[in-house]
């Protein structure tokens, strides 16, 4: 079943010209959706209409099959869903924890919060042993962990991620990846925009190719990499 669904929208920065246009896709429950395309496509165009901070000029945008394109930023929070943003954007003069506890500002039950720090613990053992360290004191992977379980402190239904992998040392891409996998199996569903195609088409189960603000093509991983004409116009063959 579909937490996410987008249906034919449109929008951008400037009128008439939209950045997005028409653009349709869904993400299930406990699968990682990649969501690809060159620089300017509209792929983080897409991420910021879905959550809120751009609006619509067409379509619509359903949340477990509730709209939530008319909601304000916080309102699209609160209704499940949460982003990690490109440059990961951190709170550098506050600690780990601190970050973590912002994340959870939707949330009023503390016995919830001390549960999902816990999760987020066993999820990231290197954030525990760094609760009370200054984010700005992280490396950039621990950055990226410490923006991934902010998001996740809101208990989200949906995970948009930009990027996460930029700046970053093979060997700390690898990690991230596999953390969103366990994710993806614990049931989170993950809306994916990400530059390293072969790393996201290896943990997608499915994708969308972006181009000049639409889809252009999509399907399961294993054919988009098949397919000649995509291998070379967007996965660097």
């Amino acid at each position: 079943m579909s937490v996410l669904t987008l249906t034919e929208i449109s929008s951008g920065y400037h009128a008439p010209q939209p950045a997005i246009d028409k653009v349709s896709l869904s993400v299930e429950s406990g699968s990682i959706v990649a969501l690809m395309g060159p620089n300017g496509a509209g792929k983080t165009t897409t991420l910021a209409a879905v959550s809120g901070l751009l609006r619509l000029w067409s379509g619509r945008i359903e949340l477990d099959g509730k709209r939530i394109d008319r909601g304000s930023p916080a309102e699209v929070v609160q209704a499940g869903l949460a982003q990690v943003p490109e440059g990961r954007r951190i709170l550098p003069g506050l600690t780990v924890q601190e970050n973590l506890s912002m994340g959870a500002y939707t949330i009023r039950s503390r016995k919830l919060v001390a549960e999902l720090q816990d999760k987020m613990m066993t999820l990231f053992p290197v954030l525990k042993q760094k609760l009370k360290s200054p984010g700005g004191l992280l490396s950039g992977g621990e950055q990226e962990m410490l923006a991934i379980a902010r998001a996740l402190m809101s208990n989200p239904k949906i995970l948009l991620l930009d990027e996460p992998s930029m700046g970053l040392a093979p060997l700390v891409v690898q990690r991230i990846f596999e953390y969103l996998v366990a994710l993806k199996k614990d049931g989170l569903g993950i809306l994916l925009v990400e530059q390293n195609a072969t790393m996201a088409l290896r943990i997608a189960s499915f994708a969308y190719i972006l181009e000049r603000g639409q889809v252009v093509a999509s399907g399961e991983p294993e054919t988009l990499a098949r397919d000649e004409g995509i291998r070379r116009a967007y996965l660097g063959a």
